[in-house]
């Protein structure tokens, strides 16, 4: 239960971005430090929502160490408290600072009282420390309070599986616990994904109807189901499910890519240049390459 190090091809690795005239430049990823995050975190120093973004980046890159300035700023400029607090218990995590990350969470909760992301951080020192019943109260009083997030599902099921290792289907068993919470849907997309890989395509359809139910048509949940379903080819219950319900500007575009997939693989030139042009207006500039590429398919189909 380390705290996970970056290994030799991650530090090797080449990272892209948009340079100031909008182009795509590759950086190795010290370079990248050097010439680009320096610069990143000076331009949004005096602006919490910029230098959240700026910190939130170099973490998914792996700089845990060249951060914990920005964060000490983040800290002392940020109105959202919750954020901060997480922030900084995060870095603090990820420089295997373990007790000093329990503080941070500590404090919050003795100032501001309890939320389901500061408890599931609180949940991940003590699942570090093997302290697994505390780890599991902790999480499960989160997942009451919110059961979509999905780092805590994760745990949630691992921390299950390691309780009940002499049970089978031990990971089924802890997503369906919280699958039963009021409002809970993204342990039902998990469920599906599960039940995909198992070949029990009618109980995966279900559950995706399920958590399209229960989340209200949420723009992500349709993206996934829209991508599991694309992926098997079941594109009846693409048209069925969720062309009916999808809106641009509602869903975003990528949900909206996935059914002009469906269109072109059944060679539905009409139906599929129509939500082309919907996607076109909407997005435009946005998803241009995409856009560009699905023309070509479209064009094909009606040669």
């Amino acid at each position: 239960m380390t705290n996970k190090k970056i290994d030799e091809e991650q530090v090797s690795q080449m990272i892209s971005y948009l340079d100031e005239e909008g182009q795509e430049v590759s950086l190795p990823r010290e370079e990248w430090k050097r010439k680009v995050l320096v610069k990143l975190l000076q331009q949004s120093w005096s602006d919490s929502d910029e230098l959240y973004e700026v910190i939130i980046t170099a973490l998914e890159y792996g700089f845990f160490k060249a951060i914990t300035k920005a964060v000490v700023r983040l800290f002392d400029i940020d109105e959202n408290k919750e954020r901060a607090y997480t922030v900084k218990s995060i870095v603090c995590m990820k420089n295997n600072m373990w007790a000093d990350a329990k503080s941070v969470l500590e404090e919050y909760i003795d100032s501001y009282g309890t939320t389901p992301i500061i408890l599931t951080n609180l949940a991940k020192i003590f699942y570090q420390e093997e302290s697994i019943d505390l780890a599991e109260a902790t999480l499960w009083a989160a997942l009451t309070k919110d059961p979509n997030q999905e780092s805590a599902l994760e745990l949630w099921a691992a921390i299950r599986d390691l309780i009940d290792e002499d049970e089978e289907d031990g990971y089924k068993k802890a997503l369906e616990q919280i699958a039963d919470i009021k409002g809970s849907w993204r342990a039902q997309l998990m469920l599906a994904s599960s039940a995909l890989e198992e070949d029990a395509v009618d109980d995966a359809i279900n559950l995706f109807k399920e958590a399209m139910s229960k989340s209200f048509a949420d723009q992500e949940v349709l993206y996934q189901v829209s991508s599991s379903l694309i992926k098997i080819r079941l594109f009846d219950e693409i048209f069925d499910m969720i062309v009916p319900i999808y809106n641009p500007q509602k869903h975003g575009p990528y949900t909206g890519l996935n059914i002009l997939q469906a269109y072109i693989d059944t060679e539905n030139h009409d139906l599929g240049m129509a939500l082309f042009q919907r996607l076109h207006a909407v997005f435009g500039p946005e998803i241009q390459e995409y856009l560009d590429y699905f023309l070509t398919k479209l064009n094909k189909l009606e040669s």
